[in-house]
């Protein structure tokens, strides 16, 4: 099995042995299967001497009129449907009932960066802009 092919298996793992929603840590509003270094932590063990390979961020925000509980569903279920290509957060497009998800990207498994909205009609209620790849092991001065 190849590195990338390797980093997409784990991370579909990950994403589908999800349980419920669980905070990862106090104060914090979105379930941990959505903190930012989810799938970097996951990732670690498959790096030598346990360093870490590859790391994905992300950064986003929900408009202050909706409630966070349907957006994190819809982000949930969209996350679940994950290209395995490129498993970047959720498919092109995602539909479900009112809502819309929307995710589009550039780049590779190695170095790559996109963005993913939720609507709800045709009002943006959810926006994230993310990027990752492989993490530099050169070591410096």
């Amino acid at each position: 099995m190849t590195t990338n092919e390797g980093l997409r298996s784990k991370a579909r793992s990950l994403l589908f042995s999800l349980q419920k929603e669980t905070h990862s840590s106090p104060g914090l509003k979105a379930p941990s299967a959505l903190a930012p270094l989810w799938v970097a932590k996951a990732l670690e063990s498959s790096a030598a001497e346990n360093k870490p390979v590859w790391i994905m961020v992300y950064y986003g925000w929900i408009s202050g009129d909706t409630s966070v509980d349907p957006i994190y569903a819809i982000l949930r279920n969209a996350l679940m449907k994950m290209p395995e290509e490129y498993p970047y957060r959720g498919p092109k497009e995602y539909k479900e009932n009112e809502y819309t998800y929307t995710n589009s990207w550039q780049g590779e498994l190695e170095q790559f960066s996109g963005e993913e909205k939720i609507t709800q009609g045709k009002k943006l209620i959810y926006k994230a802009s993310y990027l990752g790849g492989l993490v530099d092991q050169q070591r410096g001065i």
